[in-house]
C-alpha cells in the first residue's frame, strides 16, 4: 500500500514538474500571450491589421501617420472579471509577469490609483546589436476588469508620445 501510494505520489510529482515547466515555456512573446488567452470563454479580443491601421491615416497629421505607418500589430484583449473569471484573469496577469520577466521587458510608466493599477511595458529587439524597439505592452489591472494592449512594429519616440497622449484609440469619446 505504502509502495503504491508512493509511486503514485512520484508519478503525480513528475506530471506536475512537467506542467510548469511547460507553463513556463508557453509564453516566449506577446503574441504568445495574445493567442493562448483569444479563445477564452470570458475574454474580449480585438486584433487589428495593418491594412486597417493604415485606413486609419489621416491627411490632417502627418505625425500621426507615421505612428500608424510604424505600428505592424495592434492587440487589445479584455476580460471582465466576475467570480467566474477571477482564476482566468489570474493566469493572465501570472503570465503578464512571466514574461515581462523572460523577455526583459522595461517599465517604462506606472500609475496606481486605489485598486487600480495601469504599466506600460517596451520591448527591444532580440538582436542584441539593434536599438530598435518592438513592442509596447500595456496592461490595465483594475477591480472589475483587466485589459492588455498589445502594440507591435517599430516602436519610437512618436508611437510611445501618441500612447500616452490617447491619440491611439479604439472609441471616440
Amino acid at each position: 500500500m505504502i509502495t503504491r501510494l508512493g509511486l503514485l505520489s512520484l508519478c503525480w510529482l513528475m506530471c506536475a514538474a512537467g506542467d510548469l515547466s511547460a507553463q513556463n515555456r508557453r509564453i516566449k512573446s506577446m503574441e504568445d500571450l495574445f493567442a493562448n488567452y483569444e479563445h477564452e470563454k470570458g475574454v474580449g479580443f480585438i486584433t487589428i491589421s495593418p491594412s486597417l491601421l493604415k485606413l486609419a491615416k489621416s491627411s490632417d497629421s502627418k505625425e500621426l501617420d507615421s505612428v500608424f505607418d510604424a505600428i505592424t500589430s495592434l492587440r487589445i484583449l479584455n476580460i471582465e472579471i466576475t467570480p467566474n473569471t477571477e482564476s482566468l484573469a489570474n493566469r493572465i496577469r501570472q503570465d503578464v509577469k512571466t514574461l515581462v520577466r523572460q523577455e526583459n521587458y522595461e517599465e517604462i510608466v506606472r500609475m496606481k490609483e486605489d485598486d487600480n493599477d495601469f504599466v506600460i511595458y517596451l520591448s527591444q529587439n532580440k538582436d542584441k546589436n539593434s536599438k530598435q524597439l518592438e513592442a509596447l505592452l500595456l496592461v490595465a489591472n483594475e477591480k472589475t476588469e483587466l485589459v492588455l494592449i498589445g502594440i507591435s512594429g517599430k516602436i519610437t519616440r512618436a508611437v510611445i508620445d501618441a500612447v500616452m497622449e490617447g491619440k491611439i484609440g479604439i472609441i471616440s469619446k
